[in-house]
């Protein structure tokens, strides 16, 4: 009972002692955990420690991202299983990530399962927990949690937070959104952002920026060639001032 209170204890700011332990890269008490939820052979992992957020929606992978400790990161990584080799063949392998927590969201997590989706695994008050699965609809409910929020991570945050419009963001969003030194070389985001480009990224770049100022281009060409010719036909056909012919008729004596 002790351990279960200690693994779902957390500080003020929402912090678990997995989390600090990211916070202060303590390889050894992740490893702890790591056997924690590996311990019954017999029963599934119970990985509900690495699944569990802070108020600023960071599980301890994505906190280790955005801390920049990448060396947390890819510990949590190997240890947990998100990545698993599939098969080796001398120097070649292949491997098959989990990116439940590294680019996307989903209720099922990276490690682990979590029962009623990201909402349970935040950590207010248990009693507000309770009143918004009770009546998910109820303004006074959602008028509490923002209050929560406000109090947890200030206004704006809770301005944002809507249910249903925020979910906590990935390990690659961190690692772009804070510009983490160092994420540019984890193979991981390298190759997730290399297919986003070549499946996605890189026709919506050309349809909504390139073509656009291709258009913009034409437009404004056409346009000063339009009126140059303008300004060309009225000079050609513009009188000769009464100076310019005094000056002619002086050059002509």
């Amino acid at each position: 009972k002790f351990v279960k209170e200690f693994l779902e204890d957390h500080d003020s700011f929402g912090n678990t002692a997995l989390h600090m332990a990211v916070w202060y890269q303590d390889f050894a008490a992740i490893d702890w955990f790591v056997k924690k939820a590996t311990e019954k052979p017999e029963a599934p992992a119970d990985w509900s420690a690495f699944n569990r957020l802070n108020y600023a929606l960071q599980t301890p992978l994505t906190l280790a991202v955005f801390l920049g400790y990448l060396n947390i990161f890819r510990h949590i990584v190997k240890e947990t299983g998100i990545r698993q080799s599939v098969w080796e063949y001398g120097r070649c392998s292949h491997s098959k990530t989990n990116l439940g927590q590294i680019d996307s969201w989903q209720s099922d997590m990276t490690v682990g399962r979590q029962e009623g989706g990201y909402m349970n695994v935040w950590l207010f008050p248990l009693q507000l927990e309770l009143a918004i699965e009770k009546h998910p609809d109820d303004e006074e409910v959602w008028k509490d949690f923002r209050k929560v929020v406000t109090e947890s991570c200030g206004p704006k945050a809770a301005k944002m937070w809507r249910k249903g419009k925020t979910r906590p963001p990935g390990a690659l969003q961190l690692a772009v959104r804070h510009e983490i030194e160092g994420a540019s070389n984890e193979e991981i985001f390298t190759t997730l952002i290399q297919k986003k480009w070549n499946d996605y990224a890189r026709l919506v770049y050309t349809i909504t920026a390139i073509l656009p100022y291709i258009g913009f281009l034409i437009g404004i060409t056409m346009y000063v060639n339009h009126r140059a010719s303008k300004l060309k036909d009225a000079f050609d056909t513009e009188p000769v001032a009464q100076d310019e012919k005094d000056i002619a008729e002086l050059g002509s004596v």
